[in-house]
């Protein structure tokens, strides 16, 4: 959404107006490309993220289920056809039922192919939270001349253990199904799963901390089967593994392979001096998924950049909750 006048030159095939200031938001692990639905406060008239204002793009993320190519697609390859040895004590190999893995930079790249098609030379601001404020580093990384100014939320430089280790769980739930690729109750586990790595104690507390009388059930856990049948009217579960894989593989320190021919970078010119646009890091001290120490560390190695915090009981998910500090630091 945007100006009349850049909606309308899309709308007949065009490209954005070269004067027309553009906003990048990339969405997170599961949501989409329709902003107002899942960040409809802090955008409209007057809110941070203004559509009379500047143009606001976002895409489906590349192996998702909203209209990108992704694992539902006949084509999209497998994991048997790019196979892995099995590692570690645990011996676990990629399942070859699963989807090719992918990477953020991969989902960032089919980002940039988007902005080409579109006409968009320059981003005025690129932001996102979550796995969106990974694939903000990326696409800084990636096309440094490209973006004026980045704000990645709740987010960090790389995948840690830590995270993984849950998509992990998560992903085996998905292909421990006995109905896999279809994987119903296996995919409600794993955002059940998910959604505690993406709340906080003390929110969860001030929701559910009343304990009723047996035989009746747990706020949480009528909460939590809640969360999961609704992301399985939503989501397939083979794009959920897709995003996972995406997410586990994440590393902008590490250069990555085959740069295509609209990057500007070339093996050996590689390196977080890359990030030179001014940056808002913006970390949320309950994130027991992403710890803000992974933003707040990170400030002073960039050239330009400042860090923020979002105060509140809800852990990760405050950046889909805290409207008005949202608002303020997506203002900043």
């Amino acid at each position: 959404c945007g100006p009349a006048a850049a909606v309308r030159a899309l709308e007949r095939g065009g490209a954005v107006p070269s004067d027309q200031s553009v906003v990048l938001v990339v969405h997170a692990l599961t949501g989409d490309a329709d902003v107002k639905s899942w960040w409809g406060p802090v955008v409209g008239r007057g809110a941070p993220l203004d559509p009379e204002r500047d143009l606001l793009l976002c895409f489906n993320n590349l192996g998702s289920c909203y209209g990108s190519f992704g694992p539902e697609d006949p084509a999209f390859p497998r994991a048997e056809q790019a196979p892995t040895e099995a590692t570690g004590k645990g011996a676990f190999a990629v399942d070859p039922r699963a989807p090719a893995p992918l990477s953020t930079w991969d989902l960032a790249r089919a980002i940039l192919l988007g902005l080409d098609v579109l006409g968009v030379k320059q981003v005025e601001l690129a932001t996102g939270g979550s796995v969106g404020g990974m694939l903000v580093f990326c696409l800084a990384m990636l096309a440094p001349d490209r973006f004026l100014r980045l704000c990645p939320i709740a987010s960090a430089l790389r995948a840690t253990p830590w995270m993984q280790g849950w998509n992990h769980i998560g992903r085996m739930a998905v292909l421990s199904d006995p109905s896999f690729p279809e994987s119903t109750r296996g995919l409600e586990l794993a955002r059940q799963v998910a959604h505690m790595s993406y709340r906080a104690e003390p929110g969860l507390a001030e929701r559910h901390g009343a304990v009723p009388c047996p035989p009746s059930p747990l706020s949480i856990q009528t909460y939590l089967e809640h969360q999961g049948r609704k992301l399985v009217k939503r989501f397939a579960p083979l794009a959920y593994l897709a995003q996972l894989s995406a997410m586990d593989h994440h590393d902008v320190t590490r250069s990555p392979p085959s740069p295509s021919p609209h990057e500007s970078w070339r093996l050996g010119a590689w390196g977080l001096e890359r990030l030179q646009a001014p940056t808002l890091l913006v970390g949320i001290d309950s994130d027991m998924l992403f710890f803000p120490s992974h933003l707040r560390d990170l400030a002073p190695m960039l050239a330009q950049a400042r860090y923020a915090e979002i105060t509140s009981p809800h852990g990760h998910d405050a950046f889909l909750i805290e409207w008005d500090q949202m608002r303020d630091v997506l203002s900043l």
